[in-house]
């Protein structure tokens, strides 16, 4: 526990138990560098271990409660969101969950985790507005592949572009047949492959080979393009993904391993970004402030990973930037975030 006043009581559930308690503690990390970079920051802060399990979570969400937390940061996985979600609205208390999937969020629950859709909305938008029209997809036959086509589906077709193809590869197969299959199809202005790593580089020269030219046709990505090694791959070079860019993000990094001896995981920054925002709101000029009216202020707020708000749905609406693979180099800012919320029109 950290801090102090019976008023500024903030829940953070995390697996510090279990299979999965190297998550949990690397979000600890991120938790108690928020707090303690705010100095006199009079949140408490009270730990709890979800074991990772729904169970677990449900547990801890109970004894929370039961000690008077007006807010609850986490927990981490969609199926203990899910399990504390009706304790938490029964007693009128928030939660900002670590959780990236949608379908959890709801009113007073919010999903801080980065968003699917809206990162392949950002990267088509960009498209069609640098004239690219005609669209097709190579996705992994799982749930997020589905989902990216979806979005991919519905962003085209607003903007008035057109998908001519859609092929599903068996990510512990081997693509080629598939590939092979979507480059009879062409011709196509862009191919949207949300994969990345090993799969993204057993994938992207595979189109080059079936005769679909990668300087002519534009490759699109997701956030995924921006973790691993993927995007060495020579197809993917000139390629564009959307995801979150900040200068604080290379601060962040070198902060937690100055302080901790280790690189930040993927998610550290969301309990980081969590536990800021609730100090912020502790110290309100009206006393501690945790509604949901405030929570979904318009303006949003700064965070580790660039501009973000909550919206009254529950999801979490980030300003992305697009990016651009090099060859001969890192990849570049080619489209930044928006500055605010007031126009970030793509």
């Amino acid at each position: 526990m950290w801090g102090s006043g019976p008023h500024q009581r903030v829940a953070l559930l995390l697996p510090l138990s279990g299979t999965t308690a190297g998550v949990g503690q690397a979000l600890l990390n991120s938790a108690q560098m928020a707090l303690f970079e705010r100095t006199g920051s009079e949140l408490v802060l009270q730990v709890y271990d979800t074991k990772g399990t729904p169970e677990g979570a449900v547990q801890a969400a109970g004894l929370a409660l039961s000690q008077g937390v007006r807010l609850i940061i986490g927990p981490v996985f969609s199926p203990e969101v899910k399990a504390v979600a009706p304790q938490a609205h029964a007693v009128n208390v928030n939660v900002i969950a670590f959780t990236g999937d949608p379908a959890t969020a709801s009113g007073g629950v919010f999903v801080l985790g980065h968003q699917l859709r809206q990162q392949v909305e950002r990267v088509t938008a960009f498209a069609r507005s640098r004239g690219l029209a005609v669209f097709a997809a190579l996705a992994p036959d799982n749930e997020y592949g589905r989902q990216a086509v979806a979005a991919l589906r519905q962003t085209a077709t607003a903007l008035d572009g057109r998908i001519t193809a859609v092929e599903f590869y068996d990510p512990a197969t081997d693509p080629t047949p598939v590939v092979k299959r979507l480059a009879r199809q062409k011709p196509f202005d862009a191919v949207l492959i949300p994969d990345t790593g090993q799969r993204l580089k057993n994938v992207a020269p595979l189109l080059p080979y079936f005769d679909i030219d990668v300087q002519e046709t534009r490759l699109l990505g997701t956030q995924l393009w921006s973790t691993g090694d993927g995007h060495h791959e020579p197809a993917t070079v000139g390629g564009w993904y959307a995801a979150p860019v900040s200068p604080d993000q290379a601060r962040f990094a070198e902060r937690y391993r100055q302080l901790f001896n280790a690189p930040p995981s993927a998610i550290a920054s969301l309990a980081y970004d969590a536990v800021a925002l609730a100090a912020v709101l502790a110290e309100g000029p009206a006393g501690p402030n945790f509604d949901s009216g405030v929570l979904t202020g318009e303006a949003g707020f700064a965070g580790v990973d660039g501009l973000f708000r909550l919206r009254p749905s529950g999801i979490t609406e980030r300003g992305l930037a697009v990016m651009e693979i090099k060859a001969d180099g890192p990849p570049v800012l080619i489209s930044p975030p928006p500055e605010s919320f007031d126009h970030h029109g793509f």
